[in-house]
């Protein structure tokens, strides 16, 4: 380790210190040092030895690295300014984490070991390693506008600036890869032009294959996005890691999820493009088998692309090709209308889309599709129609390629199902010795090079060919019948090496496989792939977003805070419009989305259902668990939260409300979910289930659940959990079950920090009042009960009135109206409504306001006006009132034709929502009573 870090030392004070805090990704200086650093290592060192010295770095701590870094600057630069030291000292610091980032794969996600293939041949090699630039800040530096958050560790940088990854070390589950918009001019179109955009990704950019953009700060000198943290490595690695007998089937089916994935953002209107998509920027989740492909840098890609396209003058002009950075070279991917600066197309996308592809299936990550593409392509066996399609995603003209991503993905899966088998026709594989490049005839399992005499297996050689191919034969297997090899004959001299590789210890060859066999692995090995990605997508599939509501539907249909033209007037309501979301049946859950764009719809069979405004089913969850209550994602975030099965059994999950996304499993509870709850920011998601357990999990890491334990270690609901309900402000969870109510603070693991109390029965419903001062449960046999939040101190006797016999209640809503107290509304399992009214100069006293009305079925409580509620009713009315006008309803809807199931109040309160039970959903919009007195009655149209 130690020589490896002085050889980069003395290679940078040989060319300048001071070049340091010039440097620019694939810039001159970076070569100049890599090479200079690499003819030092080779005289110092064999090539054994420099491996040793590349994985002494990659497994080094921060403690180790610092103290290197130190001595390496005290001996090289002793005579240097303070300034040029630091910066030097700086620099080495960073090299482990450059490193260990090229060596990232999906078998090692932390990237500390070295893969077997690896060699340092030149100083190019060696410049991949490096950091390409002086990083800004330090490791433990504070992560600006995010207090409790610091840096770990640099994971990378480019032309939009550095990617660090960053912790908050009270919550270690929490982390993500913040990238820092450190280059002037994309920190300055960041901060004034890109602001929308970058709020449509969070909203909109929920896809199983997109890294998920998780927090952004747009604001001082480094303005920062936060997206998840995806640690398996980047395509090129993968693509390296795959057998050349596989390459084909791996790479269609890998391009069909990256088209699938880029056109879901495609579709959207108007669509959103990358602009810099490459195999640096598609990441790896998951293992080397079973890899999980995720597009990073939505939101941000115009932005970096266009400062590596500005500098790439610069590169050009120093002599050295930024091609050497091997699948991160943004111009190699941009379409020539991107180069020339035009507007942001589809095809842009598409034109990278088949860069990719064609890398992917030659194993060549600093090749793109040439005049002779097809040629080379046929030579690898690829199947026409494939050669086709890619010459039209990379064609000049953009009328001649796909549409956008989403027209690829579908020519892809056309592809796919008309696919004859492949037939056993030449390939090209690369000596794992020499590197000379053959070309061989399919079905040989033993290869021998005619070069060097090496024997090997050609489906094992992971290393692209790096040498122009050379024309070779494939001679008869020699007599010794137990290792049947064929001997490959070179026609033409390859081209000079730069250097004589070392002789390596002879394969050992295996047994001969028929041609056919060969084929059909790879026909399995495409549908192996196909399979997964369809498991990955999960059951929880969304379909396309509908189109506009103004385009679809005569007049319009109001959205949260802007009414639209109602086809009648009904008093003092206005009345819009009406679909039938399913087949007829009973919603036991009705309710808007936190954005008021849609409604979730649960019934008591287990499916959820998202349905937006225009009646358009959005996202379908079979959970096949009776009578389980979802969740809505708080805070307007776009997520809801349920139970479904995965395979044989049933889990906890988060479906994010975007097309194309698929249900998440949260890992860990070990039995039967019986309640759910989000925190208000998102950041944790609990559930309990049948047997008394509560976990609770960050959904950005679904696999680490923190199971929540009381003294002793035992369950805290012996005989199950019945509700579950996070504070206003997320720093405390409730849980109730098995005659208890415990409060939980939150806390990096989750331990038993948490009050209790006891109560006499079943708590079905729990809430925390706005001002996070009353903790609200509704007890299923007795009413409800009431105590103060977080001591859980209050009276014994529940708040059940005249309706304690009513036989139990179903539902509670609640809220807050200042300065006159709380307002606690109960339905009980007759049909009875009960309302308390607390002021706090007076005791909570209960009205009853059903009086000789109907039986209810659902209630609702304005978001905004928490004397504002509504009751559906079972002989087709619904009543709205307004808690000071009155003990009666003031508005009267009638005639709906079926009994009235569901109803809800959009988030700002303006428009109300009713569901039927034949399926019926009817939009009420411009709703205020306060100006209406008396009993009115309205007919429904």
């Amino acid at each position: 380790m130690y020589v490896l870090m002085q050889c980069v030392a003395e290679a940078v004070v040989a060319k300048g210190v001071r070049g340091l805090a010039e440097m620019v990704p694939g810039g001159g200086f970076l070569y100049d040092v890599a090479n200079e650093a690499h003819r030092r290592l080779r005289d110092r060192r064999r090539t054994d030895q420099i491996r040793e010295e590349v994985v002494a770095v990659a497994a080094a701590g921060v403690d180790e690295v610092r103290r290197v870094a130190a001595e390496v600057v005290r001996e090289v630069a002793k005579d240097a300014a303070p300034a040029d030291r630091a910066a030097l000292e700086l620099y080495l610091t960073q090299v482990p984490g450059a490193v260990r980032a090229s060596f990232r794969r999906a078998d090692d996600p932390s990237g500390r070991s070295v893969p077997d293939q690896f060699a340092l041949n030149d100083g190019a090699d060696l410049a991949r390693r490096l950091p390409s630039r002086l990083p800004h800040f330090r490791p433990g530096d504070p992560l600006p506008g995010r207090p409790g958050w610091e840096l770990g560790e640099l994971l990378g940088s480019g032309g939009f600036g550095e990617v660090w990854l960053a912790r908050n070390p009270s919550l270690a589950a929490l982390k993500g890869a913040v990238k820092f918009g450190t280059d002037p001019q994309a920190r300055e179109r960041l901060l004034r032009h890109e602001g929308g955009l970058v709020s449509r990704v969070m909203e909109e950019g929920r896809h199983p294959n997109i890294v998920p953009l998780l927090d952004a700060y747009l604001e001082g000198a480094t303005p920062w996005l936060m997206y998840e943290y995806v640690g398996g490595g980047e395509l090129g690695t993968l693509i390296g890691a795959w057998p050349v007998a596989e390459r084909a089937a791996k790479a269609v089916a890998a391009l069909r999820t990256l088209a699938a994935a880029v056109g879901h953002f495609h579709q959207l209107r108007p669509p959103l493009v990358h602009r810099d998509l490459k195999p640096a920027n598609i990441l790896v989740r998951g293992t080397a088998a079973n890899p999980q492909l995720l597009v990073a840098d939505f939101g941000i890609g115009g932005v970096a692309a266009d400062a590596a396209l500005a500098a790439e003058a610069t590169r050009r002009s120093s002599g050295y090709l930024a091609s050497q950075l091997w699948g991160s070279h943004t111009p190699l991917y941009a379409s020539p209308q991107q180069q020339r600066g035009e507007k942001p197309d589809p095809r842009d996308d598409v034109h990278a889309l088949g860069v990719i592809g064609y890398q992917m299936l030659t194993g060549k990550l600093d090749a793109a599709p040439g005049a002779d593409f097809a040629r080379t392509l046929k030579r690898l066996n690829v199947p026409e129609p494939v050669i086709e399609l890619l010459g039209d995603c990379a064609a000049h003209d953009p009328d001649h390629r796909p549409k956008d991503a989403a027209a690829l993905a579908d020519r892809l899966a056309a592809l796919d199902r008309a696919a004859p088998a492949p037939p056993a026709g030449p390939t090209i594989v690369a000596c794992p010795t020499c590197a000379v490049s053959l070309r061989f005839r399919a079905g040989a399992t033993t290869l021998r090079c005619a070069r060097c005499g090496t024997v090997f297996d050609p489906s094992a050689t992971a290393a692209p060919p790096k040498l122009s191919v050379v024309q070779a034969e494939v001679a008869p297997p020699p007599p010794p019948p137990l290792l049947p090899v064929a001997t490959l004959r070179r026609r033409e001299p390859d081209r000079p090496r730069r250097r004589e590789r070392e002789e390596e210890p002879e394969r050992q060859p295996r047994s001969s496989t028929t041609p056919l066999w060969i084929a059909g692995a790879a026909v399995g090995a495409a549908l192996v792939v196909v399979v997964m990605v369809v498991l990955i997508r999960g059951r929880g599939q969304t379909l396309p977003p509908p189109p506009p509501v103004e385009a679809t539907v005569p007049g319009t249909i109001p959205t949260p805070g802007v009414p639209g033209r109602p086809r009648g007037e009904a008093g003092p309501l206005r009345y819009f419009r009406d679909f039938t979301y399913a087949p007829a049946g009973a919603a036991k859950v009705f309710r808007h989305t936190p954005d008021g764009t849609a409604f979730m719809i649960a019934d008591a069979a287990g499916t959820v259902t998202v349905v937006g405004l225009d009646g358009k089913e959005q996202l379908r969850l079979d959970t096949t668990i009776r009578d389980f209550r979802p969740v809505m994602f708080p805070g307007g975030v776009g997520m809801l939260a349920a139970a479904a099965r995965f395979g044989p059994r049933a889990s906890p999950c988060v479906v994010p409300l975007a097309a194309g996304a698929a249900a998440v499993e949260l890992v860990g509870l070990g039995e039967q979910p019986t309640a759910v709850a989000v925190s208000p920011t998102g950041t944790w998601v609990a559930a309990g289930g049948d047997g008394g357990s509560v976990t609770v999990w960050n959904p950005v890491i679904p696999t680490v659940g923190y199971p929540l334990r009381v003294a002793g270690g035992e369950k805290p609901h012996p005989g199950g959990v019945t509700a579950l309900a996070f504070s206003p402000d997320g720093q405390k969870l409730v849980s109730a079950g098995g005659g208890a109510v415990r409060s939980w603070a939150v806390s990096p693991k989750w331990t038993s920090d948490h009050d209790a109390t006891t109560v006499a029965g079943t708590v079905f419903d729990l809430g925390v009042t706005a001002d996070g001062k009353k903790l609200v449960a509704g007890l299923r046999e007795r009413g409800m009960r009431l105590w103060d939040f977080p001591a859980l101190v209050g009276p014994a006797d529940p708040l059940d009135g005249k309706l304690s016999s009513a036989g139990g209640f179903k539902r509670v809503v609640f809220g807050s109206d200042p300065p006159f107290g709380y307002r606690l509304v109960g339905l009980t399992a007759t049909g009875r409504v009960g309302i308390w009214s607390g002021n706090p100069r007076e005791p909570f006293g209960q009205r009853d306001a059903a009086g000789g009305n109907p039986i209810a079925t659902d209630l609702a409580m304005s978001p905004k006006d928490a004397n504002l509620v509504a009751a559906a009713n079972a002989d087709g009315t619904v009543l709205i009132w307004h808690l000071f006008m009155g003990r009666g309803p003031s508005v009267k809807l009638k005639n709906f034709g079926s009994p009235v199931v569901g109803v809800s109040f959009s988030p700002d309160g303006k428009v109300l929502a009713t569901a039927e039970q034949s399926g019926r959903v009817r939009v009420w919009g411009d709703v205020d009573v306060t100006a209406h007195t008396g009993w009115t009655e309205v007919a429904a149209p």
